[in-house]
């Protein structure tokens, strides 16, 4: 016969080791991995999408091509859209013969907004009314290169022409006593006329070559005492003469 104490014992041990069916969130073990929640917008960045909107582009508005895009990608830019979107959602804001135009394109024209950017400048860019103005362009008397180009550019602010074009008739218009220096060195962009044309404009400065405009204002002084000598000397013969026949 077992001793009472035994026995309580091994009841004791039997109670401690039976499973305990304790609730699942009680029961899961200690490394369950942590999942980070989800994080916001970066600072500065709203979270919720900007409710603006920008008009059609009919292609025959007072909104230039260059003008209308700018505010497009200004647009999909507030609206955080990435590439993809901004190109389904491009013909969405076009209309007239704007939105014939697009659907003519090629596939590999609306793969990306870079190829889709210079298609659409391309085709909607100003008439060649401006490119009349620059044909006419020459340099004033009193301007300066840099001011002298920036006016060619400002004329030339839509890219109604080619940057080919716009530099031959920019060189043709500077003053003459720079154009020896300018045109030999065939400029290949507007920047480098704009260095070339800086270091003719010192050139001639330093050199003290007088220009057009001097030359004329030199010949008319000439002229000017010229004639007062003539004038004198006619006065001084007739005084004398006068005396010699009537002397005092």
């Amino acid at each position: 016969m077992p001793a009472p104490g035994n026995a309580a014992g091994q009841q004791e041990a039997e109670i401690i080791q039976a499973p305990v069916n304790a609730p699942a969130d009680i029961a899961a073990p200690l490394n369950v991995p942590v999942v980070a929640a989800p994080q916001g917008p970066p600072p500065g960045f709203p979270a919720q999408r900007y409710n603006v909107n920008i008009e059609l582009f009919t292609g025959k508005g007072n909104v230039t091509a260059l003008e209308w895009w700018t505010m497009f990608v200004t647009f999909v830019t507030l609206q955080r859209m990435p590439e993809a979107d901004a190109l389904l959602v491009f013909p969405f804001h076009l209309a007239g013969v704007a939105k014939a135009w697009f659907n003519t394109l090629d596939t590999h024209t609306k793969t990306t907004l870079n190829n889709l950017k210079l298609a659409f400048l391309q085709r909607f860019k100003p008439t060649l009314n401006a490119g009349v103005k620059i044909t006419e362009l020459r340099q004033n008397a009193y301007e300066t290169v840099d001011e002298y180009i920036d006016r060619a550019l400002s004329l030339d602010a839509n890219n109604c022409v080619s940057e080919e074009f716009l530099i031959s008739v920019t060189e043709k218009g500077f003053k003459k006593s720079m154009c020896h220096i300018i045109l030999p060195n065939r400029s290949k962009t507007m920047q480098a006329l704009r260095e070339i044309a800086t270091i003719a404009e010192m050139t001639v400065a330093v050199s003290g070559q007088p220009q057009m405009e001097d030359i004329t204002s030199t010949i008319n002084h000439a002229v000017c005492s010229a004639v007062k000598s003539v004038e004198a000397n006619m006065l001084d013969s007739l005084m004398t003469g006068w005396t010699q026949h009537y002397p005092p």
